[in-house]
């Protein structure tokens, strides 16, 4: 039978080839209940592939493993979703026990650490997703978030522009960084990081509100040309908040802006 299904390929093969196509094998088509008749038909495959079309063939080979390892990533999820973290973390362990680097499993880890309020473990397992992927900009805000929960605020900061730097579209942590800059006093680079934020992503709330509460805060020290700038760029972002648009006219006439501040408060009227 195996000499009649090679001499129907090789003639197939030979029609292809005078057409000038190139093929690809799949060694999942190739079905042999004894693994070395399988290699012996796989060897034979490649060798008039390689004559018919003058290069080699590829053959793609599937692996067990990798689809055992999908599956336990699949059961970790779920059971993770579900609300159940001592399961999760079982099969995260054998995962890891297979494939000590493996990305996914070392990020559910963490997300079981960080729900628990074990940042410190969650941590340790961060940086084996870090040392085993460095360009992925999730993995450095996560390290952000853990380091600002264990009041390692400076490192923190840094993990923050890290993820930006990697990920121009990370929004929560521009809205992070600007928290933590706050806290320092740096109220410019605060509300910059916050603009940063509404850039990436408008439809967040947090940053927008921390905009505002900025100018408040600069308004109740006295600030008043600070606290009329932040004001008005949180209500570029949200033009629809009456009491926004009053505020910032009560801010322009205690700048003796009156046209400004008028403007603003009947706007905020009509709003």
């Amino acid at each position: 039978v195996h000499h009649e299904i090679a001499a129907s390929v090789a003639a197939r093969a030979y029609w292809h080839s005078r057409r000038r196509l190139n093929w690809r094998v799949s060694a999942e088509q190739i079905a042999h209940p004894d693994p070395l008749a399988a290699a012996a038909w796989q060897n034979f495959s490649m060798n008039w592939l390689k004559q018919a079309f003058g290069r080699k063939a590829v053959v793609t080979v599937p692996d067990p493993a990798a689809d055992d390892l999908a599956l336990l990533r699949d059961q970790a999820r779920k059971f993770h979703q579900s609300g159940h973290p001592s399961k999760a973390l079982d099969v995260c362990r054998e995962v890891l026990s297979r494939k000590p680097a493996d990305t996914e499993a070392l990020r559910i880890l963490w997300d079981l650490c960080f729900e628990t309020a074990d940042p410190a473990v969650g941590l340790e397992w961060l940086r084996r997703a870090i040392e085993a992927d460095r360009t992925n900009g999730q993995f450095y805000y996560m390290l952000g978030c853990t380091l600002e929960s264990l009041k390692q605020h400076d490192d923190a900061i840094a993990a923050y522009r890290t993820a930006m730097r990697l990920d121009a579209t990370h929004a929560k942590a521009a809205n992070n960084l600007g928290c933590l800059l706050e806290q320092a006093g740096d109220t410019d680079d605060a509300a910059a990081m916050y603009e940063a934020a509404l850039r990436r992503d408008s439809r967040l709330a947090q940053p927008l509100q921390n905009l505002y509460n900025l100018g408040i805060q600069c308004q109740q020290r006295g600030e008043w040309g600070k606290a009329a700038e932040y004001i008005g760029q949180a209500i570029k972002f949200y033009p629809d908040n009456p009491d926004w648009h009053s505020t910032l006219g009560e801010l322009y006439a205690l700048l003796w802006k009156m046209d400004e501040g008028v403007y603003y408060d009947e706007l905020g009227n009509t709003v």
